[in-house]
């Protein structure tokens, strides 16, 4: 997965639409798996906890990068 934001505003609303497909499909495959009655709210949640896991983990690599870059100029600026 690439770190950099590389495409335009259409090729990201058309990735977004098919990530919330794949959220979906997956969540329902899940559910499928086990032996419980579900509704399209239940697959709706999971896919939506995922898609949450992922925003998450992206949150914290940014913030390990700009805490990466703020030491990084703390170091500079203290070697001046």
């Amino acid at each position: 997965m690439s770190e950099n934001v590389e495409a335009g505003w259409e090729t990201l609303y058309s990735q977004s639409k098919t990530t919330a497909e794949d959220y979906f499909f997956f969540a329902r495959a899940l559910l499928e798996k086990e032996d419980i009655k579900y509704s399209a709210a239940d697959v709706i949640a999971l896919a939506q906890v995922m898609a949450y896991d992922l925003r998450t983990t992206a949150i914290l690599v940014s913030a390990q990068k700009i805490k990466a870059a703020i030491e990084h100029w703390a170091m500079v600026y203290d070697r001046t």
